[in-house]
């Protein structure tokens, strides 16, 4: 039974290099949103003092 489990094939497509690209680019256009917004939120602080 624990043979099954370590004898998983791997098989890759094409679509998995195109998800990992997908998601690394959403992740970096949502942490430079973030900055932005961060940035944002800072500066307004710093003008009510």
């Amino acid at each position: 039974m624990l043979e099954q489990l370590f004898e998983f094939p791997l098989e890759f497509g094409l679509e998995i290099p195109f998800l990992l690209v997908i998601l690394v680019v959403l992740e970096a256009v949502l942490s430079a949103d973030n900055a932005i917004a961060l940035a944002s939120i800072a500066q307004g602080l710093q003008l009510r003092r």
